[in-house]
């Protein structure tokens, strides 16, 4: 008896977690940057200039690209180990079902990398 509450309350703690936790990352980068635009603008209303520190840097195509390669080969592989994984468990079905997802998103990442193109 004991022993069922506890695995219903780490479920439930760990649904909680996963919607919790990319809530809270948002919220706190959203405040961050309110802040970060606030002190630019007080540097405008005073006619200083704006430290380099407080600049915003954009990513460079290169960059963005490497990101996207970066995950899609992880995206991919891990599609892949999933669909190994639930092959030699003797479901085919499930296997073809959950590894092609995350596999069709690798190839998508890995394709966004490649089509990606500097502008001119």
């Amino acid at each position: 008896m004991e022993q069922d509450l506890i695995g219903k309350l780490i479920g439930a703690l760990a649904i909680t977690g996963a919607f919790l936790i990319p809530i809270l990352v948002m919220y706190f980068k959203y405040k961050g940057r309110k802040l970060r635009h606030a002190e630019r603008l007080t540097y405008i209303e005073k006619g200083l200039p704006i430290p380099a520190e407080l600049e915003e840097k954009k990513k460079s195509i290169e960059e963005t690209k490497r990101h996207l390669l970066i995950g899609g080969l992880i995206t991919l592989f891990a599609g892949i180990g999933i669909f190994i994984f639930f092959y030699f468990s003797d479901d085919i079905k499930i296997a073809s079902q959950f590894g092609s997802i995350i596999i069709a998103t690798g190839i998508g990442l890995l394709l966004s990398s490649v089509l990606i193109k500097e502008k001119k």
